[in-house]
């Protein structure tokens, strides 16, 4: 009898690492707690353990074999599934399409949307199965993550790798192939930046958060490459906005999760936080940042004027949750704030793609409200009638925006400027404020005495 019972214990230990995991242990627990309050006779109690663990065919690695083809399916699709986060991806996605559009000019190019998509949520669901790979066993010790394909066993390592490269190499491909090279570059990049840097420093340095931050912010520029070819100072308030987004989401949900965390192994800054204040503080300096994004997008002339008063709106919202979560560091002020951040980032998205003001592929320097970088007065010269005509066509820009930041022409040199145009002959020639001023009154006096009116040099002062 002693000796069934430790072949049953071995039994429900083994069952308990293979395909259906803790509850098929479980499970064999309570068979063996009715065997043993009704008398079972030992060979009934043998014979129960040897169903139950043939009840599901295994691998000797532990990794469960679907029976058939729609088994295989649905077992499979549902481990990759899984695999890919595909509801973090989809939101990736939907950042990178905004970008596409914001990007865009009067029309929208709806097949280069399609294929940037495609190819985004492709990178993604690589970066996050590389992710995974790497965490198996960090994953198997959290509450949240211990179903996952491979720390309960349901997919082996190869078959997650091969998911990761396919994913990867396609993605990349795709995006390289049917949208451009910049964009290709920038999605295989941060599947890099992702699973060899973010992962690895989860386990290090609480700097973990601004690093995935960084990786968050990459798919709006790549939607933003995508429809200009180029990346500029404009693509960079996109990138801007989901950079600041991150900080009160996962800030807060380091807060909610901070056992878990604890358990895993990782170094998150609410583990080093006893009262919440440090954690919440982080949340509302980042939140608080978002309040000016809007007009910087209105007066870069990325958005019209009424984005920015959107903008700021929905974004206090978030900045009330993070204050209320720094007076009151609990659970429910974490997820309240936290709630906040899953509304607040598709709102903001809309409200830019709704109020965006089409991206000239051509970079063009005049805008409605532009800064000024040349002089507005240039020096003048003789015009023929023809060359007025030409300039009526064609007007010369004085002026450049701040949404034209690449390929900006050379500002003027002071070689260039014939200064004597706009100064008097005594500036170059003076050698001091009083000996000008001494020089200028007796050329005023001598003038006069002559009947010539002023001088030349003071006809040739400074233009305005």
């Amino acid at each position: 009898m002693q000796r069934l019972n430790t072949l049953a214990r071995a039994s429900l230990v083994a069952r308990a690492t293979t395909s259906k995991g803790f509850q098929e242990g479980l499970n064999l627990g309570s068979v063996l707690a009715r065997t043993h309050t009704q008398n079972t006779q030992p060979p009934q109690l043998y014979a129960s353990i040897v169903s139950r663990c043939k009840s599901t065919t295994s691998t000797p690695t532990g990794v469960s074999v679907p029976q058939n083809f729609h088994a295989a399916l649905q077992h499979y699709g549902s481990c990759f599934y899984q695999l890919s986060k595909f509801r973090l991806s989809a939101l990736v996605v939907s950042t990178a399409a905004a970008g596409v559009v914001v990007g865009s000019g009067e029309e929208i190019e709806w097949e280069k949307l399609a294929w940037t998509s495609l190819g985004t949520m492709m990178t993604a669901s690589a970066a996050n199965t590389f992710n995974q790979l790497i965490e198996i066993k960090n994953d198997a010790l959290m509450k949240r993550t211990m179903n996952r394909p491979l720390p309960s066993g349901r997919i082996s390592r190869a078959g997650a790798l091969a998911f990761a490269l396919s994913m990867g190499v396609g993605g990349g491909a795709i995006l390289n192939y049917k949208v451009n090279g910049l964009t290709a570059a920038l999605g295989v990049g941060n599947i890099g930046l992702y699973a060899l840097v973010y992962t690895p420093l989860k386990q290090i340095s609480i700097v973990n958060t601004w690093v995935g931050a960084i990786v968050g912010a990459i798919p709006p520029l790549m939607g933003w490459a995508a429809a200009r070819g180029t990346l500029d100072f404009n693509g960079g308030i996109l990138a801007a906005g989901l950079y600041y987004w991150q900080m009160p989401h996962f800030f807060s949900l380091a807060w909610l999760c901070k056992a878990d965390y604890a358990a895993g192994g990782y170094q998150m800054i609410s583990l080093k936080d006893v009262t919440g204040k440090r954690t919440a503080a982080a949340a509302t300096r980042n939140a608080l940042c978002l309040l000016p994004l809007g007009y910087v997008a209105y007066a870069c002339d990325l958005t019209t004027l009424p984005f920015a008063f959107e903008s700021a709106a929905i974004s206090a919202y978030m900045a009330v949750q993070s204050i209320r979560f720094y007076m009151d560091p609990t659970t429910p002020t974490a997820r309240s704030l936290f709630r906040a951040s899953l509304v607040h980032l598709p709102l903001l998205m809309v409200a830019m793609m709704l109020h965006r003001i089409p991206q000239s592929t051509s970079h063009p320097q005049t805008t409605s409200h532009s800064t000024h970088l040349h002089s507005s007065h240039p020096t003048p010269t003789p015009a023929s009638d023809d060359d007025s005509h030409d300039d009526q066509e064609h007007p010369q820009a004085t002026s450049y925006s701040l949404s034209s930041r690449v390929n900006l022409p050379a500002l003027p040199t002071l070689s260039a400027l014939d200064l004597q145009d706009y100064l008097p002959p005594q500036f170059f020639s003076c050698p001091s404020r009083a000996t000008c001023e001494k020089d200028n009154h007796i050329d005023h006096k001598e003038n006069q005495a002559n009947g010539t009116g002023t001088t030349e040099s003071n006809s040739t002062a400074v233009r305005k």
